[in-house]
């Protein structure tokens, strides 16, 4: 089966590309401390974050104790 995802990548870029991005960023932190907790993210574990914006995810994991490698796309 295939979808087709135009619609929604079309979304997703206006959406980010219409406001502030550290201002939305800031407003999903909470979020992503939880992701960091129900993975278990422990010292030493390596992380990859590939262009996931402002590191939400990535900055508590090494907070922790987690290697974080950060990539960007461009």
């Amino acid at each position: 089966m295939s979808i087709d995802v135009s619609g929604i990548k079309a979304g997703q870029k206006m959406m980010w590309s219409t406001g502030d991005y550290p201002d939305l960023a800031h407003t999903i932190e909470e979020v992503a401390e939880v992701v960091v907790e129900q993975v278990g993210v422990a010292p030493g574990d390596e992380m990859l974050d590939v262009a996931t914006g402002s590191g939400n995810v990535a900055i508590p994991a090494a907070l922790l104790g987690a290697s974080v490698c950060l990539r960007g796309l461009g």
